[in-house]
């Protein structure tokens, strides 16, 4: 597996507008889509499985499993054969647990082809000369086709335990997802969520003074926002105003503190500072909330080398090779010995 796809390198990431992590739902909401290339491989093989909480999506890389958090996504849109859907930004994997594996194989409904939900709705793949074809057949027996691929195999069918996403392999391009009912999908949408929404609609469309104004307002109109309040902390990072990022992110935390994604922006922005032993502090308080996202060991082991302490810098270098056993840094490598 190349490592880019789960060592999360250390950035400072505030310019980059539309970085804040939030639930897949919620992201195929603001796009209004209901095709998501979820994670771009094609060395994935089996067939996608899910956590039974549907929070997780497990993927198959030459034969080690890995887990992508389906809360923690950042999306945009892309044009696939005239046609919008979305695209996950974050690429992060997780390992995922070997005593796990049988236990979200019986919690996903798959097939190769044809699957079949518990309200008798048929989902099949059929192949069209060198395409596949979408097509899915109600109770009644009616026919919708959904879209077609361009010369491109999809397989692989696996239904979300809920039922409302259908995973599949596009295998020229990586693990997609299909919305069984993206306006139903909606109604389960926030109204906090949705205004953090529109904002983010405005910057992904570089309408940057727009975005601002909006988050303000929603900020004045709404004071318990944490995320209007984290992605306002991107706008005044990227004017380098860190104290004030600092501020923000600070109280993004202070509202939410179970989004354990924030403690990554505050670790950020700590790290930016060069206070590094509160960076250190603030990714182990984040790893008490997610103790599988194993790759924040390179992180903690980046912090400890900047602050000058070789020896936690290598335990942890260490600590993360354990789980990724391929990785290797030429830095870490000159120094741990």
């Amino acid at each position: 597996i190349r490592i880019s796809n789960i060592i999360f390198l250390l950035t400072i990431h505030f310019n980059l507008f539309g970085q804040i992590m939030r639930p897949m739902q919620t992201e195929i909401a603001r796009l209004d889509i209901d095709r998501v290339l979820i994670m771009p491989d094609v060395s994935i093989d089996f067939h996608p499985i899910w956590s039974p909480d549907n929070n997780f999506i497990g993927i198959n890389i030459l034969d080690i499993w890995y887990t992508l958090d389906l809360r923690e996504t950042n999306m945009v849109k892309a044009d696939v054969r005239d046609e919008v859907i979305g695209y996950n930004k974050n690429k992060e994997l997780d390992s995922l647990k070997e005593g796990d594996v049988p236990i979200w194989k019986a919690a996903t409904n798959y097939d190769p082809r044809k699957v079949t939900t518990s309200d008798g709705v048929t989902y099949e793949l059929k192949m069209v000369g060198m395409s596949s074809v979408f097509v899915e057949t109600d109770q009644k027996g009616k026919t919708t086709e959904h879209f077609q691929s361009s010369g491109e195999n999809n397989h692989s069918l696996s239904v979300s335990p809920d039922e409302k996403f259908i995973a599949f392999i596009a295998e020229m391009n990586g693990l997609m997802l299909f919305v069984r009912d993206k306006e139903n999908l909606k109604t389960s949408i926030s109204a906090n969520e949705q205004d953090v929404s529109k904002a983010l609609n405005f910057l992904d469309d570089g309408k940057k003074e727009k975005g601002q104004k909006l988050l303000e307002n929603i900020i004045k109109k709404s004071p318990d926002n944490s995320e209007a309040y984290m992605l306002y902390s991107q706008l005044v990072c990227s004017m380098s105003n860190i104290d004030e990022c600092m501020d923000l992110v600070l109280k993004a935390v202070d509202l939410a503190p179970e989004k354990a994604s924030y403690l990554i922006s505050l670790s950020d922005v700590y790290g930016a500072k060069g206070d590094y032993e509160k960076a250190i502090a603030t990714l182990q308080a984040y790893l008490k909330l997610a103790p599988t996202k194993y790759h924040r060991y390179y992180n903690i082991a980046w912090y400890y080398l900047e602050n000058k302490d070789n020896t936690n810098a290598c335990k942890f270098y260490r600590l993360l090779q354990v789980y990724y056993s391929d990785y290797t840094d030429e830095k870490f490598d000159g120094i741990c010995e």
